[in-house]
């Protein structure tokens, strides 16, 4: 196990966001600041990839690791911790808006003040007509402002 954690570290270290992701949050932050990433992954493999968001919150799972470097066990934050977080958000007066692309995301996005789903799977696209659907971050930026009521983001994504 401890060969097969440090390699997937070592390939997570080599992969980039999503194309627009990056800017897609440039330019959400200076209209929202309070950006948290509710994700199902385990932050000992993913933290590379996080660094490269920029000044995201991210709320994800996690390995107990022992003092040789082994994995011990799977360390689960909640079981359904994405629904649990945005109701807590919400516990606090928070607006919350949700966006994910696949069923381990629709209580979060049912959650949420609004849910969207981005790039969904055709399946989740029919079983859940009720959410709006974007399929790219130039859409997800509009629709975010229209959500947030914020100018609408320019040519270029700012």
């Amino acid at each position: 196990l401890l060969v097969w954690y440090l390699r997937l570290t070592q390939v997570v270290d080599k992969m980039e966001p999503l194309e627009g992701a990056v800017e897609t949050l440039s330019w959400l932050y200076p209209h929202c600041p309070r950006i948290i990433i509710l994700t199902d992954t385990f932050q000992n493999y993913a933290q590379p990839l996080f660094d490269k968001l920029g000044q995201c919150t991210v709320f994800c799972h996690a390995v107990a690791v022992d003092d040789q470097g082994y994995i011990e066990r799977h360390v689960l934050r909640l079981k359904d911790q994405k629904r649990k977080s945005v109701e807590a958000l919400k516990t606090l007066n928070f607006k919350t808006v949700a966006i994910g692309d696949s069923y381990n995301d629709i209580s979060m996005l049912k959650s949420a003040d609004k849910g969207i789903l981005f790039r969904p799977g055709q399946k989740v696209l029919e079983d859940f007509p009720e959410f709006p659907v974007v399929w790219d971050h130039a859409s997800l930026r509009e629709l975010l402002a229209e959500t947030i009521g914020v100018p609408r983001p320019t040519a270029n994504g700012k």
